[in-house]
């Protein structure tokens, strides 16, 4: 979700892509999630090979 949006996505395409209720949804998620870094990205594509 977040990289959607970190990629310059609009709320609007995030929630659209998230199939959310509403964009209010959309928001609560983006703003808990506002400055964590994911670093589990990393040891996905290392564990399947990209």
């Amino acid at each position: 979700m977040v990289p959607r949006r970190d990629a310059g996505e609009s709320v609007e395409a995030v929630s659209a892509f998230l199939d959310h209720s509403s964009l209010a949804v959309t928001t609560v998620y983006l703003r808990r999630l506002e400055g964590v870094e994911d670093r589990s990205w990393g040891h996905v594509a290392a564990a399947i090979g990209v």
